[in-house]
């Protein structure tokens, strides 16, 4: 029965960062692997797409096994509810106060926030204590670590801010969102 429930939270967390489609000329791919074989992890993806927006946030949360897990499927509810609901610009502050609002003992995360529009490539990245995003260049056929200002992680002090960078994705270009 436990073996079951833990099948059936990540099911859940996988089907809340199922890839949206997308125009013909954009393509995404998505790979989440949990260590040591476990069956899940605090590792989990979000996916939005709202007209000509495609967003997309990676978080990792604190902590390892069912804890960790169960963590990832309430935040993982909470961060689908925001995405495409505000600004791009607000989507880390809501999320570093939901997380407070949790007071959980071992409650932070890190998260990398990415948002790209359809039509025009322009893309805008922000990070919350989460490893930077790397971008392709078809047009030099390199990849370049983005710098970003980061910002802290989710969960730890209110009002503080969460930088995000801005650029334009030319055709065959490429963005990368990792974790460990």
């Amino acid at each position: 029965l436990g073996e079951s429930m833990l099948v059936d939270l990540r099911d859940r967390l996988r089907t809340q960062g199922e890839l949206p489609d997308l125009p013909p000329e954009w393509g995404a791919e998505l790979s989440v692997l949990s260590a040591y074989g476990d069956s899940f992890s605090g590792d989990f993806v979000v996916t939005s797409r709202s007209g000509d927006t495609f967003e997309v946030v990676l978080v990792d949360v604190s902590g390892k096994g069912v804890a960790a897990g169960t963590r990832s499927l309430l935040l993982s509810g909470a961060f689908g509810g925001l995405l495409g609901a505000m600004s791009v610009d607000r989507f880390l502050p809501a999320a570093n106060s939901y997380l407070l609002r949790q007071h959980w003992d071992e409650g932070f995360a890190t998260a990398a926030h990415a948002s790209i529009n359809l039509r025009t490539g322009e893309f805008s990245i922000g990070s919350a204590g989460h490893p930077p995003a790397v971008r392709f260049s078809a047009g030099s056929g390199r990849w370049e670590i983005l710098e970003v200002e980061e910002g802290p992680v989710l969960g730890v002090t209110e009002r503080l801010g969460f930088p995000r960078t801005r650029g334009v994705l030319g055709r065959g270009d490429a963005l990368l969102l990792y974790t460990d």
